[in-house]
């Protein structure tokens, strides 16, 4: 017991020495003499420039100071000491998840004068020596991303490349998560965290966040965007892989906002290669608005963002089809010769029933899928007015002919149509001047309404998502500081939910006949070479 109370007495009483373990920024250092004597009792204050919010901070004995749990922004620092003259520190730019190190020389003279000090460039710490970097709020902004995607930014940094999740709709799956898969120094997509105000935003997969675009919408109410490849502190935890902060704006003393619209269209792309000869139309449009105000000054502030996208993009989609002459049984080998049932060449069309698949020989798996008589198009012999299979689902070749002419292409262009909705809003108040609160929350609703394989039917992809942060600061003195927070997140990611039946395939994708299961639609027709999968 004695022990345990030795070593939480030396945490609260020399708590500057040590790394702070919080979610935001910090400031640190060593204060010195003339002389290099270290100096204890320093005052330190760093005020916040956009919202006048200031941290106080005392160096202890061993002349260390640290500043922590910090907001990302540019902040002023003042040091002042009795029997030394008074130093301000301008353009000091704090890093979520960074240590900033600034060493202050003091200077004997009277305190009252007042020695101004830019800021170097930003150091960092050991732990972040390994790999890391950080886009500031103007870069966050200003840098052209395509479906403005804060996300994207981490790519900016090094050791972090994408990765192809391989989804017809532009993020990911509902198996790996929507959003876009990024490997952070060499590490797996999954084993990557992702936090917003220090909360962790990873999916239901313990993917990348995103909607079923893939992107992060709401840019306009990032502060700042960092990445931690490696050698991070232990107080970031459960993951092997890199990290992704994300610190949302906050208002400030002043009314700022903006509102935006964005279009993208297809007057100026060019013809994709399987696309008919007029391009499928393409319409994206972004738009929305963000603001952020005091509510009383210096004390209380809120901010919100909203932002909406509708899009609708034409997909070409290319299949291969039976051709009209393997509707009823004529198929060719690679030399252009018939094929009768035994596999060898023949004069004339196959004819009567196949006989037992158990006594067919010199046959290959693709020629003997064609060989089952309520699959081609013979009738079936146990519902004669029952077209087979594939002439009930499969379309005809509205393209060429494959060389061998059991197959042909069929392809068709269809609009898939996606509406997304995301807002944030952030509430920051402060209770006194050691006592302080803010609360974020963000919803993103997305969904693509997408058609399938044949234009049969179109379906839905639907993505959720929502969070939300409450973090509370409460500084006992100069040397101890309290941050708590807790957080929720919660993500959906819906696949396969029928939206629209095409009118000329509802009779058959209704028919109980073609069912498999029992009130279902018809059933998949997968695994035959040659063909598409009709699912």
């Amino acid at each position: 017991m004695k022990v345990i109370l030795a070593t939480l007495a030396f945490f609260l009483f020399w708590g500057p020495a040590a790394n702070a373990q919080v979610a935001g920024g910090s400031i640190s250092g060593t204060v010195t003499g003339d002389s290099g004597a270290v100096m204890p009792e320093v005052q330190i204050s760093v005020k916040e420039l956009s919202t006048g919010l200031v941290r106080n901070a005392t160096s202890n004995p061993a002349g260390l100071y640290n500043v922590a749990d910090l907001t990302g922004g540019t902040y002023e620092m003042t040091v002042s000491a009795s029997g030394f003259t008074t130093q301000v520190w301008t353009t000091v730019t704090v890093t979520a998840g960074v240590e900033r190190v600034l060493n202050v020389v003091m200077h004997a003279g009277d305190p009252k004068q007042v020695v101004r000090v830019v800021a170097p460039p930003a150091l960092v710490s050991e732990p972040c020596s390994a790999a890391c970097g950080s886009a500031n709020a103007s870069t966050v902004r200003d840098t052209p991303l395509n479906g403005r995607d804060w996300a994207a930014l981490a790519t900016l940094q090094a050791g972090v490349s994408s990765v192809q999740n391989g989804s017809a709709t532009g993020g990911g799956n509902t198996d790996r998560g929507f959003g876009a898969a990024v490997s952070i120094s060499g590490s797996r997509p999954d084993q990557n965290s992702y936090r917003l105000d220090g909360i962790s935003i990873n999916d239901y997969a313990n993917g990348a966040p995103g909607s079923v675009l893939g992107d992060n919408l709401g840019i306009d109410a990032v502060e700042q965007v960092s990445v931690l490849g490696s050698n991070y502190p232990a107080e970031y935890g459960r993951t092997s892989g890199g990290v992704i902060n994300v610190v949302t704006r906050m208002g400030k003393n002043t009314f700022h906002g903006s509102v935006y619209e964005f279009l993208r269209n297809s007057a100026l792309d060019a013809r994709n290669f399987f696309d008919p000869s007029v391009i499928p139309p393409f319409k994206r449009n972004q738009f929305g608005g963000s603001a952020g105000l005091p509510i009383i000054k210096d004390r209380t502030f809120i901010f919100g963002d909203y932002e909406g996208l509708r899009q609708s993009l034409g997909v070409t989609t290319v299949n291969t089809v039976p051709s009209a002459a393997a509707r009823l049984g004529i198929l060719h080998d690679s030399n252009g010769n018939l094929l009768g049932k035994d596999g060898s060449p023949t004069a004339g069309p196959w004819s009567g029933p196949c006989p037992d698949p158990a006594t067919q020989t010199n046959l290959s798996p693709g020629q003997a899928g064609f060989c089952v008589d309520n699959f081609v198009g013979l009738p079936d012999p146990a519902d004669p007015s029952k077209p087979s299979f594939i002439n009930a689902f499969y379309p005809l070749p509205n393209g060429g002919l494959q060389p061998n002419g059991n197959t042909g292409i069929f392809s068709f262009s269809d609009q898939q149509v996606t509406t997304e909705n995301y807002f944030t809003i952030r509430f920051d108040h402060k209770f006194t001047g050691s006592d302080s609160v803010y609360l974020t929350f963000i919803r993103d609703n997305s969904k693509t309404v997408q058609p399938s394989t044949f234009g049969e039917l179109s379906s839905d992809v639907i993505s959720g998502r929502m969070a939300g942060t409450i973090h509370e600061q409460h500084i006992f003195s100069s040397n101890l500081l309290n941050s708590a927070q807790i957080g929720f997140n919660r993500a959906v990611g819906i696949i396969g939910q029928v939206n629209q039946v095409s009118a000329s395939f509802a009779p058959v994708l209704s028919d109980p006949y073609y069912a498999f299961v029992p009130g279902g639609f018809a059933g998949a027709i997968e695994s035959i070479p040659g063909l598409t999968n009709f699912t």
